[in-house]
C-alpha cells in the first residue's frame, strides 16, 4: 500500500527527521537533515506491507525524540486515500528514470518558500518477483538534495520503502519570486537527475 507520511516538530534546532516503519523489511526508511532556516516538517510517500507502527525520530539540540501512529493498512488502501493522487507517468523509456523531469512547484508563502517535487522513478525494493518468478534487481533513490540560490534548504537518504514516483514536500524560510529552487537525486545504480523551478 501507498501511505502519506508526513512529520512536524514545533522545538527548536531540528538537526534531522527519520521515519522508521517497524514492520517492513528495511524499517529504516528516510532520513532527512534539516538544517538552520529549514522548517521541520517533510512529507513523503511510503510502500507498506502490513499493517505497523510508524516511528518518526526528532534530533533536537543533540537529543532524540521519539513518536509513533499505528497505520493499518486494508484491501482498499489507507485512510481512503489514493496512489492517483501525486500519480507521474510512466517513463516512456523503459529502464531509465532519465526520461521524465521531475514536477516541482515553489511558491512563496509568507516569509517562508512551499516546495513539492514529484519525481520519476520506480523504486524498486529488491525483494518483488517477476511474472517468470525472478526477482527485480533493487532500483530506487537514495539521495535527494535541495538547494536555493546556491545553498542547500534540505537533504535526505532514502531506503527502497520510499514509494514508486516519489513525493517530496518542505518548507524553509527565505526565498523571493523568481529565484531558483533546484532539486537533485541520485539512485543506486549511480544515475542522477536535476531540475529546477523559479519560486512564485
Amino acid at each position: 500500500a501507498v501511505v502519506p507520511v508526513g512529520v512536524s516538530s514545533t522545538m527548536p534546532k531540528v538537526e534531522s527527521i527519520a521515519i522508521l516503519i517497524e514492520k517492513n523489511p528495511s524499517p529504516l526508511t528516510a532520513v532527512f537533515a534539516i538544517p538552520a532556516g529549514t522548517e521541520p516538517t517533510v512529507t513523503t510517500r511510503v510502500k507498506m506491507g502490513q499493517s505497523s507502527l510508524v516511528y518518526a525520530l526528532v534530533r533536537s539540540d543533540g537529543k532524540v525524540f521519539v513518536a509513533s501512529k499505528e497505520i493499518k493498512v486494508t484491501l482498499g488502501g489507507c485512510g481512503g486515500w489514493s496512489a492517483r493522487d501525486h500519480r507521474l507517468p510512466r517513463s516512456t523509456t523503459r529502464g531509465s528514470a532519465m526520461a521524465d523531469p521531475m514536477k516541482i512547484r515553489a511558491n512563496a508563502v509568507g516569509d517562508a518558500t512551499e516546495v513539492k517535487v514529484l519525481m520519476n522513478h520506480e523504486m524498486e525494493t529488491g525483494q518483488r518477483k517477476d511474472a517468470q518468478g525472478k526477482t527485480v534487481p533493487a532500483w530506487f533513490i537514495q539521495n535527494v538534495t535541495a538547494a536555493w540560490n546556491g545553498k542547500t534548504v534540505l537533504s535526505a537518504q532514502w531506503g527502497p520503502a520510499i514509494s514508486k514516483n516519489p513525493f517530496l514536500s518542505f518548507r524553509f524560510k527565505g526565498g523571493a519570486k523568481g529565484d531558483k529552487v533546484k532539486i537533485t537525486w541520485v539512485d543506486n545504480k549511480g544515475e542522477t537527475r536535476t531540475d529546477e523551478a523559479t519560486i512564485a
